[in-house]
This record gives C-alpha cells, structure tokens and sequence, in this order.
C-alpha cells in the first residue's frame, strides 16, 4: 500500500517550500480546475 487517505495539496501551497537560484520563478500552468482531465502535455528545450 502507498500513500494515505489525505487530500492532495493544493498546488499554491505545494510550490511554497521551493527555493530557487536568483532569476528563476516558478509558475502554476496546469492547476486545477484549469485542468480537468489532461491528455497531452509540451514541454519545449527549455523545459
């Protein structure tokens, strides 16, 4: 068995213990309800 019975949590909240390097920013582009059920993602060489 994996995980737990929690809910998920919300991604503003996830992003929050991130640190990162000077210039760099993170950006929430598939969140819900934006996404309700994702089929294909891009990501280009950047990312």
């Amino acid at each position: 068995m994996t995980g737990d019975d929690s809910d998920p949590t919300p991604a503003e909240v996830a992003v929050g213990p991130f640190q990162l390097s000077d210039g760099l920013k993170i950006e929430l582009v598939a969140v819900n309800p934006k996404v309700t059920q994702p089929l294909f993602m891009h990501f280009d060489d950047p990312a």
